[in-house]
């Protein structure tokens, strides 16, 4: 993914808004800085981790690529409204929260094995419920933390809540997440707890690989959360009137 230069007028020192990345994610981009700028030491982030993170700052020659897995730029705030529309134009995908923009890194073929096993598991419990289930390319949006993200898949069910932008789901009933080394802490951490403040959502599945273990985090009657980790047997959708089996999750044959 490469983001061209803003329009400047010769000479001008006018930046466009840097992109963070997370670490394994490898992005270029074109952006005008004075010769001098030198980039100030810093540790790449995930959204919602602590503040001390880096915001990629770009030591280059005006009009110069630069990789930005190597290199940090400065943070500055995109607006909501910036992000959506730089991220409908994009041909990758980035989270939002805070007035930052995280580059989301893709995953390897076991992790999009095992979520394309659960994607297909879902589908069927959905079918004839009401329900649809959905992939990675569905973006969600929590308006009570403002946060911008792509799960891995769910279902939502009933009437679709659409956000203004025309493609965010708001009503989520089921998410999950197949977790990956470099995003697991964030996964069952924080985005865990943004994905919670859902009023519609009711399970959330972290699913781990190679690992055959799957938490299942879901909401009690009285708003509740509660969870059970699962390494055999199935996980309980009682909303869908059936089970999700760990042997179809974690199926690599066939």
């Amino acid at each position: 993914m490469a983001a061209g230069l803003d329009e400047t007028e010769e000479g001008s020192n006018t930046l466009p808004p840097a992109l963070l990345v997370l670490p394994e994610y490898p992005v270029y981009l074109f952006r005008k800085l004075p010769a001098t700028t030198r980039a100030p030491p810093a540790e790449n982030r995930h959204p919602g981790s602590p503040r001390s993170g880096r915001a990629l700052d770009l030591c280059a020659e005006a009009d110069t690529v630069v990789s930005m897995s190597v290199l940090a730029a400065r943070r500055m705030h995109w607006t909501e409204a910036e992000y959506l529309s730089f991220e409908n134009a994009s041909a990758t995908k980035h989270e939002y929260l805070d007035g930052e923009i995280f580059a989301m890194a893709g995953a390897p073929a076991l992790h999009n094995r095992v979520a394309s096993n659960t994607l297909g598991g879902l589908v069927a419990l959905a079918r004839g419920r009401g329900c649809g289930a959905f992939n990675s390319d569905q973006r969600i949006h929590v308006p009570h933390t403002g946060l911008f993200t792509y799960s891995d898949g769910g279902v939502g069910c009933g009437q679709w809540e659409i956000h203004t932008d025309g493609m965010c789901l708001l009503n989520p009933m089921l998410l999950f997440e197949v977790l990956s080394p470099s995003t697991r802490d964030y996964d069952g951490g924080a985005k865990r707890e943004h994905y919670q403040q859902i009023p519609s959502l009711r399970h959330l599945l972290l699913i781990d690989q190679p690992n055959r273990s799957i938490r299942h985090d879901w909401r009690l009657a009285d708003g509740e959360w509660t969870m059970r980790q699962t390494t055999s047997g199935s996980i309980a959708l009682p909303e869908f009137g059936g089970v999700l089996a760990l042997d179809d999750v974690y199926l690599l044959e066939g």
